[in-house]
């Protein structure tokens, strides 16, 4: 996972148990970030895209994120 906001470029390595397609996908990188971070280390996390209501879920045990899908290749903005 690789994310920057143009200043600060974050990257991390992720063990993909089960990759149904691949793709790209255009988020929040301070509000991921802070998801991420706050997540127990051996959490299983579900990402997935939702193209009708342009919506990123992410799933975590108990835990909900939905974010506005953003089209990827609008960043970096010139």
């Amino acid at each position: 996972i690789v994310t920057d906001n143009s200043e600060t470029e974050i990257t991390t390595q992720v063990l993909l148990i089960k990759v149904y397609q691949h793709g790209r996908l255009l988020l929040p990188a301070k509000k991921t970030i802070d998801i991420v971070r706050n997540l127990a280390e051996d959490s299983i996390v579900q990402i997935s895209e939702e193209k009708n209501d342009n919506k990123v879920y992410i799933n975590s045990n108990l835990s909900k994120f939905i974010f506005p899908s953003l089209d990827p290749n609008a960043f970096p903005i010139a």
